[in-house]
């Protein structure tokens, strides 16, 4: 997996996790809670990669992520806790048509545009992700309706 340099609400920089399979955009509440930020809403369950869900501390909605100079914007879900500060999912790779380039050498740059002119674009470097020890553990965070639909189409193959 690859990360990039974030700065969060024009205060705190951190890295940011790419990850292509994440239907959300995901903050730590100890990174969300240094922002000083208030309250939250918007609730969602988190499901992770073994079936289990938990119940998320609230949506902070259109957080401004600043990736190599440009400001972009997510609906980012706050967690207790998880192996990352920042997890940046689909939603937001989409609203900033995100694309990759590998080279040769084994790097990684990724090209962002800017969500309210597309013509404008920049290049930046990730790298790869350096995991904590017992951290590499996946979770899969979905929504509370395609957890829903999930459990509906268990029970109904029974």
């Amino acid at each position: 997996m690859r990360e990039v340099e974030v700065k969060l609400a024009g205060e705190i920089v951190d890295m940011g996790l790419l990850d292509d399979g994440s239907e959300i955009v995901v903050v730590r509440k100890d990174l969300w809670e240094k922002l000083g930020h208030g309250a939250l809403e918007k609730r969602m369950l988190m499901q992770a990669a073994n079936g289990s869900t938990r119940l998320m501390d609230g949506c902070a909605e259109f957080l401004e992520l600043e990736i190599g100079g440009m400001k972009t914007w997510a609906h980012a879900y706050v967690v207790p806790f998880a192996p990352f500060k920042l997890l940046l999912g689909r939603p937001w790779q989409r609203s900033i048509l995100l694309q990759k380039t590998e080279y040769d050498d084994g790097r990684v740059a990724i090209t962002i545009h800017n969500p309210k002119d597309r013509r404008e674009a920049r290049v930046v470097e990730t790298r790869e992700r350096k995991w904590e020890k017992g951290t590499k553990d996946g979770l899969v965070f979905r929504s509370v309706d395609d957890v829903a639909k999930d459990r509906a189409t268990t029970r109904s193959t029974r």
